[in-house]
């Protein structure tokens, strides 16, 4: 257990499950959060944390995400939480 988490194969991992997430967030087109009523939007990233913020990998992919999202919507009050 030790191992795993503190050696090659815990960063391979930590990829693995980035990769992962990273694919799912476009597959699922959870991305378009334009998509969205600007009252909802909010609760959609908390959503998205929630959900998909299981591993360290998956965390990485959420926040970069969020940051992204972010970035593109100055408005909305998401930044903080993410």
């Amino acid at each position: 257990m030790i191992r795993t988490r503190y050696t090659a194969q815990a960063d391979n991992q930590i990829e693995k499950d980035y990769k992962r997430t990273h694919d799912d967030i476009y597959r699922m087109q959870l991305d378009n959060i334009a998509g969205y009523h600007h009252s909802n939007r909010d609760n959609m990233i908390r959503i998205y944390h929630s959900y998909l913020e299981n591993t360290p990998g998956s965390k990485k992919a959420i926040r970069e995400l969020c940051d992204r999202i972010a970035a593109n919507n100055t408005n909305s009050s998401f930044e903080t939480t993410a």
